[in-house]
Order: structure tokens, then C-alpha cells, then sequence
């Protein structure tokens, strides 16, 4: 039967690190199996301009730095001082192209995470330190950084503008997004107009034959009581490991396209991610933990990529992009759009997962996020990473995610349930049919979205090609379509 996600060996929190000539470098970072806290981005949202700003104290960072290349033993509590957090708006100057802006607000972020941190709004994950072989590692403090509001001057749609920050405090360094465009997609979309851009879009519309294979899947969910959300994942090269120049590290690009029936771009995303030195919304920041000269070694790199675009509903092929250097290689895909009406019982795709993780209670089951930001898949309390390669084997994890939409009745109903099945592709013959699981215990008050996350026992099952299906029901008598996702057992 299908069973809840709970607390065993593989809910450990996943933690991406990076280890550059003997020395550990700070890795907890945006590039980790599930992203927590508040993304740090930069757009246009409501005439304003928001502005992540990390501000460190340049003589604790030069006294860190000077304690030499065997730094191995470098403990999260002596960093805890390093960033500087009394700060108020009066000690800032932001400029817009020159010219000085009135901020008109200031807020904290605290946990902040500082590493790998990429240029847009979707998730690079790499593997646990159990799936890559690590041993012992030294993590980073979660620093506290300020995210700065203040009004968009009047600029042309697809303008591009220089910001500089300023601190009234000797002896600061000061690191933050160096400028924006005005693009409405600015943050799902921040390689557009520029060179990286038209680099991986002749890989994307050349037809010399993919050198990767990457496998690509989308599926929908409710981002809120007034959404769909087509959430996108590409899986990348099994190539956990590289070793690079520590000068010249590398980068990952991604550019991905959706186009309407009609032949129409109807959206589109790019990311780019550079991978050789700790960043903050992609301002690099010198190494905390000092390497000597030579090649860097034992680097971990992400192997797939996840974000989220809103579409209208509707039919859609999806073409995507990836270059890392040395590799590139094409996806593409058909998908659609389910119509929602938030009126009735809903419910959205499933996908599958090989590993979930535990979150911490509070802002992440709650998915506090900037507008556009990428939203987790919580469900009573574990986040599910959705898998691209929908190919299984019988002694791993078979893991399912998805949302069931239960409009808020004037009496509310007794009994939302979810029913599965496993069919076989082929013949259409019900090999597996679960217990319904009661969804009572994944809703939240006053919450009229049920994220449901459970696991499967695949082992009984032949090698073969299958299909899960889901469907609710309610007491009332209501039921959604059924929705399916494909897999194999090999």
C-alpha cells in the first residue's frame, strides 16, 4: 500500500559541499537537494526594484583568510561574525545608473544561504554527501543579509540598468546584484539579451545531434488558490564529480522555450549557475577558507535542474538547452495545461520521486517565497525532489507527490480521499490497487491546497513498463479525472 513519507535514513537533509585542493569550501547554497529559505532575487514587481544586499566585515574576513590553507577544522560558530546584521536603511546608498534612489523600505533576511547561488529563480541539485562519497565536512552559518526595496525609475520595457550599493560603515565589504533589465520575466529569464543567450539558443535550434542525453519532464501543481504552476525538471549527465582550474571554474547554462499550438512562444527560462567560488546572487566572494595554487578537486556537480513557469491552459512543446563547457544537449517535450476551475474538486499531475528530505517547520511548510519564486514540494513536513529519468529499479525508492483542490464549502465535506493504481502500460490491466489514503491528515486549516507525498512498494512488480494513476474523490459525491504518470521497472 502507499505509505506516507516518514523520518527514515534517507529524510536526512541533503547538503551539497565542495571540496577545493584540500581545503573545504563553504557549499550550503542555493545548488542544494531542496532550496530552503527565501530566494534572493532581483525584478520588477509592483514599480519596485528589490535588492538582496550582504554586507561582511572586511577585517574578521582578512583575519579568517589568514589562518592558512589547512582550514580544515573551521567550525560554523567562528563565522558567525563575519557578516554584519545592525544595519538600518540610513546607513544605505543605492544607486540606479548614478543617479542616488530613496529606498523606501529595508528587511532582514536571516538564514540566508551563501554559496552557489545562481542567477535566476530555479533549483540545481546535487547529490547527498552519502551519494557522493564524502565523508566529514565543515558547513557555513546561514548569514544574515538585507533585501532593499526602492521605485523603478521610468525605463523602456527591455532596458538594462546598473545598481550600486553603498554602506556608511569603514571597513565593509558590500556585495549585491550589480544590475537589472526590464523584462516582465526579468527573474525567470536573466541570461535574455545577452551573449550566454545567444549561445545556448543556436544550441537549442541547431540540428547537430545532442551530445547528452537529458531527460525532461514537466507536470502541474497549485502554486496558490488562483493557479496552475508547470513545474519543469531536466536531468543532467551522471558526472557527479569534476576536478577544474580554481581560476577558471565552470559554469552551467540553461535556456528553455514553450511554445503554444499556434507555433507562439508562450513563455520561456534560462539559469545560469557558476560553479568554481561562493556567490551571492551571483557576486562572487573570495574564498572564506584559503586553497593554495593548482587544480581544484572532488567537485560536486548538480545533476538535474528544476523550476516553474505559468502557462494558460492549453496544449504545449517544450524545448530546453544545456551547456556546461564541455557538454551540451537538447530536450524537448509535449505537455498540457490543465483547466482549473477553483470551484470544484481538483487535483493536479503526480510525479515521482527517489528521495524526499525533512524541512524544518514554519516558513518552508508554508512556502514563504518572493513573487515568481520557486515553491518546494512540502508535504506534511518533507519536501519531494521529483525525478526527470522515470526509470526505476525495483530496489529503489518509489516515491509520488501531488496536490489535491478542495474549494472551501459553507459546510465542509466529512471525507476527501485519494485513490492510486498501478496499471500495466501495455495492457491496461491493474497490477497494483492501493487503500485509499485519507487526506485529512496532509491538510492544513483554512488551506483549500492538500499536498499529498507518499512511498510505493515496487519490489513484487515484474520488469515492465507502468503507469501510476490518482483520482479524488470526496463524501459528497465528487470526483476529478484520473491523472497518470508514466515509468519503468528495469
Amino acid at each position: 500500500m502507499a505509505s506516507p513519507l516518514t523520518n527514515t535514513a534517507r529524510s536526512n537533509a541533503p547538503i551539497c559541499i565542495l571540496w577545493l585542493c584540500g581545503a573545504i569550501l563553504l557549499g550550503f547554497s542555493q545548488m542544494t537537494c531542496a532550496q530552503t529559505g527565501t530566494t534572493e532575487l532581483i525584478r520588477g514587481e509592483s514599480k519596485d526594484v528589490l535588492v538582496p544586499v550582504l554586507v561582511l566585515d572586511k577585517k574578521r574576513t582578512d583575519q579568517i583568510r589568514s589562518m592558512g590553507p589547512g582550514l580544515h577544522s573551521l567550525d560554523a560558530r567562528e563565522l558567525t561574525n563575519v557578516e554584519v546584521s545592525d544595519l538600518t536603511a540610513k546607513d544605505f546608498h543605492i544607486f540606479d545608473d548614478g543617479k542616488e534612489q530613496k529606498i523606501e523600505r529595508l528587511t532582514l533576511q536571516p538564514d540566508s544561504l551563501i554559496g552557489f547561488t545562481a542567477a535566476g529563480i530555479g533549483k540545481w541539485v546535487a547529490p547527498d554527501p552519502a551519494d557522493s562519497g564524502l565523508g566529514l565536512f565543515t558547513g557555513p552559518p546561514h548569514w544574515v543579509a538585507y533585501l532593499i526595496a526602492y521605485a523603478q525609475p521610468p525605463s523602456a520595457k527591455g532596458s538594462c540598468h546598473q545598481i550600486a550599493v553603498k554602506v556608511d560603515r569603514p571597513d565593509s565589504l558590500v556585495y549585491a546584484r550589480a544590475g537589472y533589465c526590464n523584462w516582465g520575466n526579468s527573474a525567470a529569464d536573466p541570461l535574455a539579451g545577452t551573449e550566454l543567450e545567444d549561445q545556448i539558443a543556436s544550441i537549442l535550434n541547431s540540428g547537430a545531434r545532442s551530445r547528452v542525453s537529458l531527460p525532461l519532464t514537466t507536470f502541474s501543481s497549485f502554486r496558490d488558490t488562483d493557479d496552475v504552476v508547470t513545474n519543469v525538471v531536466l536531468g543532467f549527465p551522471e558526472n557527479s564529480w569534476r576536478a577544474f582550474n580554481c581560476d577558471k571554474p565552470p559554469t552551467m547554462e540553461v535556456l528553455g522555450i514553450a511554445y503554444a499550438k499556434d507555433k507562439t512562444v508562450a513563455a520561456r527560462f534560462s539559469d545560469l549557475e557558476n560553479l568554481g567560488s561562493l556567490s551571492f546572487v551571483g557576486e562572487t566572494i573570495p574564498n572564506l577558507a584559503p586553497r593554495t595554487p593548482g587544480h581544484c578537486i572532488d567537485y560536486v556537480l548538480p545533476y538535474q535542474y528544476e523550476t516553474q513557469i505559468k502557462l494558460a491552459p492549453g496544449e504545449y512543446t517544450l524545448r530546453v538547452a544545456f551547456k556546461d563547457g564541455k557538454k551540451f544537449g537538447r530536450a524537448e517535450t509535449a505537455f498540457v495545461v490543465p483547466t482549473f476551475d477553483k470551484k470544484r474538486l481538483a487535483i493536479s499531475d503526480v510525479t515521482l520521486s527517489r528521495r524526499y528530505r525533512k524541512v524544518s517547520s514554519g516558513p518552508q511548510d508554508d512556502t514563504t517565497v518572493l513573487p515568481g519564486a520557486y515553491v518546494p514540494l512540502v508535504s506534511k513536513g518533507f519536501e519531494v525532489t521529483p525525478t526527470a529519468d522515470a526509470r526505476f529499479k525495483k530496489s529503489e525508492p518509489f516515491d509520488f507527490y501531488f496536490e489535491v483542490y478542495a474549494p472551501q464549502p459553507e459546510h465542509p465535506v466529512a471525507t476527501i480521499e485519494a485513490h492510486l493504481r498501478i496499471q500495466d502500460a501495455k495492457t491496461g490491466e491493474v497490477v497494483k490497487d492501493l487503500q485509499p489514503v485519507d487526506a485529512a491528515p496532509y491538510a492544513k486549516l483554512g488551506d483549500p491546497i492538500i499536498p499529498v507525498g507518499g512511498a510505493i512498494d515496487i519490489s513484487g512488480l515484474p520488469s515492465g513498463s507502468y503507469r501510476l494513476e490518482v483520482q479524488a474523490t470526496d463524501s459528497a459525491g465528487n470526483a476529478t479525472t484520473w491523472r497518470a504518470a508514466d515509468f519503468t521497472i528495469e
